[in-house]
């Protein structure tokens, strides 16, 4: 089932009401990268992560955003390609800043 929102937009609302947007990947997203172990890798929640639009470069700087764990998570259902548009997934415990 997970692998049907990989790549998926989404929306992180914070406590605060902020909404920042994102993507949902796997923690080893591309094969010219990572070969096999991204082929292989088990589609299970602890192996995603959320890719967030926003210039960050630690994980002080996500959570001066605002974001913290427990923060709801939906899948931004106007950019959905509409496989999976169910929402509020949770934001894992172990987010971390992505450097892009």
């Amino acid at each position: 089932m997970m692998n049907s929102v990989e790549g998926e937009n989404v929306i992180i609302h914070t406590r605060n009401g902020k909404k920042y947007e994102g993507t949902l990947q796997t923690i080893k997203p591309s094969v010219h990268i990572d070969g096999n172990d991204a082929k292989d890798l088990k589609r299970e929640c602890k192996n995603y992560e959320i890719v967030i639009d926003e210039q960050v470069s630690k994980p002080q700087d996500v959570y001066n955003l605002g974001i913290e764990v427990g923060d709801i998570v939906s899948f931004d259902t106007i950019k959905c390609s509409g496989i999976f548009p169910y929402y509020c997934a949770w934001l894992q415990h172990n987010t971390q800043a992505k450097v892009g």
